[in-house]
């Protein structure tokens, strides 16, 4: 009932500064970068650390706990409050691009890309639990048990118990 109209979010573009900038490879043909500059930042807090895009942000359901995965192959635990890192998810062959805290915020889940699939404590930042498969396409937690999903980009599912592992697959029919 809050949301904006089309004419508000046209007003919110024109009032946007792009600014165009050519890669300079010496090749003809380079691609062009444009940065969209907001001329007012509403933004009550500033995470700065990952070298490169952030694909998935997720909040903790009851502390200000957020985890952040990246083009960089990491993904960071960090406090809303103060924007500290509580804990570096390191291991990630590729982009992070799923991350999120199970339904009671004792573990947070992170994947990417090349299909490695880790769990950690967030009370002490400890990994618990690992898997490699396939692309990981999405993760998401049981809403009452620590149990996780995933599916892989060739078309399968898993089913994982947290932390013991335990698991059954839904392979895909082709």
């Amino acid at each position: 009932e809050n949301e904006p109209g089309i004419e508000e979010l046209e007003d919110d573009l024109e009032d946007m500064e792009i600014y165009e900038e050519e890669e300079d490879s010496g090749n003809e043909g380079d691609s062009v970068i444009a940065t969209f500059q907001p001329l007012r930042d509403d933004s009550s807090a500033s995470f700065n650390v990952h070298k490169g895009p952030v694909f998935v942000v997720s909040i903790h359901p009851s502390s200000s706990l957020v985890v952040t995965g990246g083009q960089d192959n990491t993904a960071f635990v960090w406090n809303l409050d103060d924007q500290q890192i509580v804990f570096e998810c390191t291991g990630h062959k590729d982009s992070v691009t799923s991350a999120s805290f199970s339904y009671d915020g004792k573990y947070v889940c992170t994947g990417d890309l090349s299909g490695v699939v880790q769990v950690w404590l967030t009370s002490d930042g400890k990994c618990v639990w690992n898997f490699e498969t396939s692309t990981i396409e999405w993760l998401l937690w049981h809403k009452d048990a620590h149990v996780l999903f995933a599916g892989t980009s060739d078309g399968d599912g898993w089913m994982w118990k947290i932390p013991s592992g335990k698991f059954k697959t839904f392979p895909s029919t082709g």
